[in-house]
């Protein structure tokens, strides 16, 4: 992959530290996250030449995902926080970033 196509798909590092703790909103609809939907960036991941963010959603209620249990029945129910991985070009066209958010803490996480 070039410099140019790398840079603009993946976030530099100093990049991603910077959205770390930033509260962002969806401009449209996904498959589970409605339009306007809050998240907060919590998580940055190496990504070939750069760094993916996950974004953390606020959802009420939280979503139900299956578990691998340790005994029978094996299979269980619990609540987890939704996350997304989200490269630059998507974090630019589907996501702003709500600057009157609470959380501009930017903590490392």
């Amino acid at each position: 992959m070039s410099d140019l196509a790398s840079s603009s798909r993946f976030f530099t590092h100093d990049e991603a530290q910077a959205k770390l703790g930033r509260i962002v909103r969806t401009r449209v609809p996904g498959r589970r996250i409605p339009q306007g939907t809050e998240g907060r960036v919590g998580y940055a991941r190496r990504q070939g030449d750069g760094y993916a963010l996950g974004i953390q959603w606020r959802l009420t209620p939280v979503p139900l995902v299956f578990t691998i249990l340790p005994r029978p029945p094996f299979l269980g129910l619990r609540r987890t926080p939704a996350v997304d991985w989200v490269c630059k070009d998507q974090y630019e066209r589907y996501l702003f970033e709500d600057l009157t958010g609470k959380d501009q803490c930017h903590d490392h996480i």
